[in-house]
């Protein structure tokens, strides 16, 4: 690639295809910073999973286009896979759900990512969040706004273009009570083991923190030891504020000492 992009673009099915290649022309007419990218940008002759695996490098925000027909689709599931496992930990995943899609209609694994609906409001949204994961300076509000408002009915096209039906297209699935149930409960157990994680790691960071002040005030060490000691160990946060001055504390002077009183012997009298 001769450009460097920082916002992929997953599609699959012509539908989802239309929206976005749609994206890709849309986007940096909102956001200047914004670089998309999808798999037809590909040269030909590339190993298709090596040109992908190269791309993602430097991406900061996943774009995953939805429509009921390719919600199982194996290619969107490998980027988004693929997405999910980026090195930047802040970058961001999120699904752009088309033609009537709603978060209700979405599985595990693709319902683990932030759900965009492809309307007007969710759609600033989606923009505003691209914006403040970019490796840019991010517009401010008010002006990415006004360029949204600008730009949003050329979207909006597009997608109420890609929202009739074509040949091979079909409706959003209809899901039972049992199986979202189902999809509550494994989020649940996915919460719960890292709430546990972090847990675990409050719990010895306190007790790390503890030992470090029980033994400061009774352990002596060489010079070495202490250097070594202090790269290990964490020092205590030092109070805000001066410290007092001893130097302007008042003397203090022992009180003078006099002799005790001496009475006077009696004296006899001549007889």
């Amino acid at each position: 690639m001769t450009e460097a992009h920082n916002v992929f673009i997953s599609w699959s099915g012509p539908r989802s295809r239309r929206v976005a290649e749609a994206l890709r022309e849309w986007l940096p007419n909102v956001l200047q910073a914004a670089k998309p990218w999808l798999s037809q940008n590909m040269e030909k002759g590339t190993r298709s999973l090596e040109e992908i695996s190269q791309a993602l490098d430097g991406m900061n925000v996943g774009i995953i286009c939805l429509t009921p027909e390719n919600l199982d689709a194996k290619w969107i599931l490998f980027e988004a896979g693929a997405l999910s496992k980026t090195k930047d930990a802040e970058a961001r995943v999120c699904t752009y759900l088309l033609c009537g899609l709603r978060h209700e209609h979405i599985t595990v694994p693709l319902s683990i990512f932030q759900g965009t609906t492809a309307d007007e409001s969710e759609t600033r949204k989606l923009v505003h969040t691209i914006n403040n994961h970019l490796n840019a300076t991010p517009v401010e509000k008010d002006r990415l706004d006004k360029s949204f408002d600008k730009w949003w009915p050329d979207l909006m096209k597009d997608i109420e273009a890609a929202s009739k039906p074509v040949e091979g297209s079909v409706a959003p699935p209809k899901r039972g009570s049992d199986e979202m149930i189902t999809e509550i409960l494994e989020l649940n157990r996915k919460m719960a083991s890292e709430i546990r994680d972090i847990a675990r790691d409050v719990e010895y960071e306190h007790k790390r923190r503890e030992l470090e002040v029980a033994l400061r005030p009774t352990l002596t060490l060489s010079p070495g030891a202490t250097s070594r000691l202090s790269s290990l160990v964490e020092p205590l946060p030092v109070p805000p504020g001066p410290l007092p001055k001893f130097s302007s504390l008042p003397t203090l002077s022992p009180p003078p000492l006099t002799p005790p009183p001496v009475e006077p012997r009696d004296q006899k009298k001549k007889s």
